[in-house]
């Protein structure tokens, strides 16, 4: 018999079991036979999840994944699956008759139509320390105190959500984290003094002290974390959410000395206190969850330099309406990285390109990272600056004079974004929101891919599902049968 995908029936897989991969029977190895099913969707646009609209059929859209394929069609929300969603409004009935759509249709811009489907989204939370009874306790990105809990097995089944910085005390005094495998073991919390060794670092972060891969600077003095048995008696009243206004142009960066997220704003160069930064000893690069409950800009250039970390802001007052980011006049936003052998402190000043920001974190990749060491497939390049919105506000992306590189997960809020003008493309990520509009003839990159974070969160399903072809093979040659 002919495997339909591997178009052999003998060859290495004749069941003799020395040195060889598989059996004479059964599952062909996806590796060797890739079988897939594409529904010819991209997952980089994603609409109406909570009922609402995209808007701009005038524009012409420039919308290309990164195979350099022309996207044409995208996703809306039809429902959820399960009641393990955050996401709680009505399908649109447009959505649902598969009448939405986006763009000037022309023979080589054919504009973007909708494709409903029904399916969970639960966004990652890193867990600021809410007050008791509203959130995680009172340190940042603790679970909780777990004892009996040893392997990452149990951890994976008792908290199956859990984001990335979360962690659990166990009952031998050592601490687990979630990192972005699994989780991380880590031998002791804090040290008995606080000696500058000690302290949280990027080069330091190591497992056997947990106090050295993270930071949080407003739950009080190093090191870090707090006791996960201390009062709830730490946060500034500003915080948990606090309105970021830019005092001019300014730039975001994680100093990898301190572990801290700073930001340069002319000759001022302050720690960002409402941020949390989380390191996996393993991974090339921090995790800073920076929360706000909005930036405001007048005409301002918001730089965010992502050469250390990946830089994710938590916009998560559920409450808040008005505009969460974008600012007035020409604020821009601009995502700048470095490698690492010529970055200074709030100077690096290369922006990401579209090639850039496929970059793998895959020293063996063609577009590799050079920041990179390791082989880590959960974190590429286009994971590394993010915007999460948990509320209905709106984004104000203006991408005519440098490209707005970030991904967008707001599910019930607005974003508009802004094209034409010298920006090439005006945007590049991911936009999954309530209502989209685009604006000018706008050139979006966006990835076909699911985002990171999907692998441990519940999420659309990937556009490409692997099949997997049961056949039948002789013991090692034709007589077998």
């Amino acid at each position: 018999m002919v495997p339909k995908c591997c178009k052999r029936s003998f060859g290495k897989h004749s069941g003799l079991g020395v040195g060889e991969s598989d059996p004479a029977w059964g599952t062909d190895p996806v590796e060797e036979c890739p079988l897939f099913t594409d529904d010819g969707v991209g997952r980089g646009v994603i609409v109406s999840l909570y009922g609402g609209e995209p808007d701009g059929s005038n524009n012409t859209l420039d919308i290309v994944d990164e195979t350099n394929t022309l996207v044409t069609r995208a996703l809306c929300w039809s429902g959820n699956e399960t009641a393990a969603s955050d996401l709680g409004g009505t399908p649109n009935p447009d959505c649902l008759a598969g009448t939405q759509a986006l763009g000037k249709a022309s023979k080589s811009q054919p504009g973007l139509t909708f494709v409903p489907m029904p399916f969970d989204l639960v966004l990652p939370r890193p867990r600021f320390g809410d007050a008791p009874g509203s959130g995680s306790g009172p340190d940042g990105g603790w679970i909780g105190s777990q004892s009996g809990v040893q392997n990452a097995t149990l951890l994976s089944a008792a908290y199956p959500g859990s984001s990335f910085g979360n962690w659990v005390r166990t009952d031998s005094g050592k601490y687990w984290m979630r990192t972005f495998g699994s989780w991380t073991l880590f031998d002791d919390k804090t040290a008995a003094s606080p000696a500058p060794a000690t302290r949280p670092s990027f080069a330091g972060c190591s497992t056997a002290l947990f106090a050295s891969c993270r930071s949080e600077p407003a739950l009080g003095s190093a090191p870090f974390p707090l006791a996960d048995t201390q009062a709830f008696s730490q946060w500034p009243s500003a915080f948990p959410r606090p309105q970021f206004t830019l005092a001019g142009n300014s730039h975001i960066y994680l100093d990898p000395a301190t572990l801290t997220m700073r930001i340069k704003s002319g000759a001022s160069d302050t720690p960002l206190t409402n941020c949390i930064v989380s390191k996996d000893p393993a991974a090339p690069y921090a995790v800073a969850d920076c929360r706000f409950r909005n930036i405001a800009s007048g005409n301002d250039t918001l730089t965010v330099d992502t050469s250390y970390a990946m830089v994710n802001l938590r916009f998560d007052d559920a409450a808040y309406s008005g505009q969460v980011m974008g600012g007035g006049g020409n604020t821009t936003i601009r995502r700048v990285h470095c490698s690492r052998a010529s970055w200074s402190a709030a100077g690096c000043n290369q922006d990401v390109t579209w090639a850039e920001y496929q970059r793998k974190c895959n020293p063996a990749a063609a577009l590799a990272d050079p920041n990179c060491t390791s082989r880590n497939d959960t974190y590429h390049h286009s994971e590394l600056f993010n915007a999460y919105g948990h509320g209905p506000g709106s984004f104000d992306l203006k991408g005519t004079s440098a490209t707005v590189g970030l991904n967008v997960y707001a599910p019930q809020a607005s974003i508009t974004m802004r094209g034409g003008g010298n920006a090439n493309p005006n945007f590049m990520g991911r936009m999954w929101a309530n209502n989209l509009t685009l604006v000018g003839n706008t050139k979006v990159r966006t990835p076909r891919s699911r985002a990171s974070f999907c692998a441990n969160h519940r999420c659309p399903p990937p556009a490409k599902i692997p099949l997997y072809d049961t056949i039948a093979r002789s013991f090692s040659h034709a007589s077998g049968f």
